[in-house]
């Protein structure tokens, strides 16, 4: 279409920027919506969001983890370790040496 005299062409309107609390947000409503429950990981990913945005003067987590497969996630997501049961444990310490004979 031409523009009438003097008119300026419109600007798109860029899309807004979504927080990443906001992406997590419209996921866990796709599950609510259709009557499910949040999955474990997208749990984490909200408290872990959270968790980093604390400066400096800590935080507790009341109720939360609630359970071990949530745990498992939290400390990974943390930056821990994947499992307990695959930390290598250290070497048990050699054997006493037999006295030289003599």
């Amino acid at each position: 279409e031409g523009l009438e005299e003097g008119e300026e062409p419109e600007e798109p309107v860029p899309d807004p920027e979504l927080t990443d609390k906001a992406i997590l947000g419209g996921k866990a409503r796709e599950f609510l919506s259709e009557g499910g429950v949040v999955p474990d990981d997208l749990l984490v990913a909200f408290a872990v969001l959270s968790i980093k945005a604390v400066e400096g003067e800590g935080y507790v987590l009341d109720g939360f983890p609630a359970s071990v497969g949530q745990a498992r996630l939290l400390e990974r997501e943390l930056g821990g370790i994947d499992d307990m049961h695959t930390v290598p444990k250290p070497p048990p310490p050699p054997p006493p040496r037999a006295p030289a004979p003599g």
